[in-house]
């Protein structure tokens, strides 16, 4: 058993960058909140994401990994096999595997989005090119 709250773990956000083609980028900032071991299934995880103001994920796909997106606060765009969306708080969104997604927030505020993920696999993300 763990037990948190969401404002404790959003205390804990940290940035992440990614390595595109050798090149370093930033993307937003996320805590990871329950892991597989915590869930007891291989591959499941729970994390809370923000993108602050200009901040993007770039186009990418998993072969393995659903992820169900809920957005908590912000407005954000969300494109999933080149539709884009407007998201805002209390929006749900299912990307199964192979869908193409990306995310950005051309807002001023924080876009935080609460993510579900299964069958999560190492090494598993494939970033697009632009």
């Amino acid at each position: 058993m763990k037990k948190t709250s969401v404002k404790t773990e959003l205390g804990k956000l940290t940035p992440r960058f990614f390595q595109i083609k050798g090149k370093k980028q930033y993307g937003y900032d996320k805590v990871k909140v329950f892991s597989a071991k915590e869930f007891g299934v291989k591959g499941a995880k729970y994390q809370i994401v923000s993108l602050p103001a200009n901040a993007s994920v770039p186009p990418h796909f998993h072969r393995k990994v659903t992820e169900l997106f809920l957005v908590q606060a912000g407005k954000g765009k969300i494109e999933v096999n080149s539709k884009e969306f407007k998201a805002k708080a209390g929006d749900i969104f299912l990307i199964q595997k192979g869908d193409f997604h990306a995310l950005s927030n051309p807002f001023k505020k924080p876009f935080v989005i609460h993510v579900f993920k299964w069958n999560e696999e190492e090494k598993d993300i494939n970033w697009l090119r632009r």
